[in-house]
């Protein structure tokens, strides 16, 4: 399968790299990769941690780079011989090699890079960035962008072939990050890991941490966007003067006081305050775009209660008090059953921020993020169809935009690359959420898929996403090594995630200085 279209300039590099790799399996060993000049003015410096290019007097074990909170992190895992730093040049290649924070750099990008923002402890991978640019035609083609930004080809391109790509006869160009960890050495294999799987349910992110697509779809978009960037104190004025409406397919079109309907919900008794997990349909496999926060508001169910809807009536659709949109699909009326659905004021026991969408949101819990609904000001009932994956963009799963679909998961506040110490436990830290399906089991492998060790995770209530711990301890006998720990999730209707998420750790006897800080 080709992981881009090639530009025509890239016909002869590609029978190039096919020639190279039949000279080296005749034994004829190639030339080591065009070495990036340094960045810094001292030749005997180390490497800049978000450059990570090679010096003269570059650690021949690579660098440890020391992160936030005293986190040690050391990209190559370094064999007896050497193997991976003299022989593969690892540090010269892969993303990391001149990035140290890929976060970071898709937020300096103009214009900034939208889904990414540095949340909930994930680290993007290339294929994150794949499963987006790759299978959504909106997005553009990666290997043609990365291509044209890095100058690949031109005389004064500071990155060549081989440092993005790894090379096969049987696969031609592959993407140095996705095949890595089979040509690495010092990885250790572990059949049927065993290692003590916990989770819970209840788990909740800051604000600050909840994933927001500024798409500008709207003026109350644009509003969102401004006062937060602006530091603006929320508008009390608003609150108590905003209003709630249900119109379209009812006997009566009726309007509250959002300050009157918390009001009477409180005195009825009905308010709600639960976790509730959100995840952006373009999510993609191991991505950072899910969030969980407890939510307090009035159930959905209970203002429908109020107005006397039309026996016609199949779809709803929400907008903002100028009558736009809000949110980027509705949902059927008979679809909502089985779903926590509340008109939220509070997340996390304080008022909804202006960028997740104060003063209320409609939120649908156990469905796609873009059934939320931010500045919600009115519902509006209709006789036509608005159910899940008939507006666009395919819901995940049918027809889905990511191959990564659901269930979905990933790997928070563990780093690519992490040091641990031998013979103590490590706790391998994770979410998990299937959208509309629940997650009933996760797998773990350290053996690249070999061998598979099921972990159940009974009674789940999918309006919530899994947290995940696997605590494993790292063998003393084993050494200084590397560990690749793989995971996938598998839900109630029997799918698999396609493809399993990786994270490598670097296990010591003794701790390491760290050679460079970020």
């Amino acid at each position: 399968m080709k992981l881009y279209r090639k530009p025509r300039a890239w016909l002869a590099a590609g029978v190039a790299a096919t020639m190279l790799a039949c000279a080296l399996a005749a034994g004829c060993a190639p030339q080591a990769p065009s070495q990036v000049p340094s960045t810094s003015d001292d030749s005997s410096a180390a490497p800049s941690a978000m450059t990570g290019m090679y010096t003269p007097d570059y650690d021949p074990n690579g660098p440890v780079i020391k992160q936030e909170g005293d986190v040690l992190v050391e990209r190559t895992p370094v064999s007896d011989d050497l193997f991976n730093v003299d022989v593969l040049k690892a540090d010269m290649r892969g993303c990391y090699a001149c990035h140290g924070n890929l976060n970071e750099l898709m937020l300096n990008m103009y214009p900034q890079h939208n889904p990414s923002q540095g949340l909930n402890g994930v680290n993007p991978t290339i294929s994150q960035c794949l499963d987006c640019h790759n299978r959504a035609s909106y997005a553009g083609n990666l290997g043609d962008m990365l291509h044209a930004i890095h100058n690949v080809g031109e005389a004064d391109s500071q990155v060549q072939c081989f440092n993005c790509h790894a090379s096969s006869v049987e696969d031609g160009m592959k993407l140095w990050d996705q095949v890595k960890y089979d040509e690495l050495k010092g990885i250790t294999s572990v059949e049927n890991v065993n290692g003590t799987f916990t989770f819970d349910q209840d788990y909740t992110v800051s604000q600050d941490e909840m994933p927001n697509a500024q798409w500008m779809g709207n003026d109350y978009d644009i509003m969102r966007f401004d006062n937060t960037a602006e530091g603006k104190p929320l508008d009390q004025e608003m609150f108590d003067t905003w209003e709630i409406s249900i119109t379209g397919e009812v006997a009566e079109e009726k309007t509250w006081k959002l300050v009157d309907l918390i009001a009477e919900a409180e005195a009825a008794g009905v308010v709600v305050t639960t976790p509730l997990v959100a995840q952006c349909t373009i999510n993609p496999l191991g991505g950072e775009a899910v969030a969980q926060v407890e939510v307090t508001g009035i159930p959905l169910e209970w203002i429908l209660d109020k107005v006397d809807i039309n026996d016609n009536a199949v779809g709803a659709m929400w907008y903002t008090p100028d009558g736009e949109r809000a949110g980027y699909r509705g949902v059927n009326l008979d679809e909502l059953e089985g779903h926590t659905s509340l008109l939220a004021y509070q997340f996390n026991g304080e008022p909804i921020s202006w960028n997740n969408g104060y003063p209320c949101v409609l939120w649908i819990g156990g469905i796609c993020a873009d059934h939320i609904s931010k500045n919600f000001s009115e519902l509006r009932i209709s006789d036509e169809d608005h159910s899940l994956g008939t507006e666009g963009v395919p819901f995940p799963g049918e027809g889905t935009l990511q191959s990564s679909g659901k269930p979905n998961l990933g790997f928070m506040n563990t780093i690519e690359g992490q040091v641990i110490q031998a013979g103590e436990p490590f706790a391998f830290e994770g979410w998990a959420n299937g959208f509309d399906v629940a997650v009933t089991a996760l797998e773990f492998s350290m053996d690249g898929g070999e061998t598979w060790t099921r972990c159940e995770t009974p009674d789940i209530d999918n309006n919530r996403w899994i947290h995940w711990n696997y605590e494993f301890t790292p063998s003393v006998e084993d050494g200084d090594t590397a560990y690749v720990l793989c995971v996938r999730a598998v839900d109630a209707i029997g799918r698999t995630t396609p493809t399993p998420v990786k994270m490598m750790v670097n296990a010591k006897t003794t701790m390491p200085e760290p050679t460079v800080t970020e």
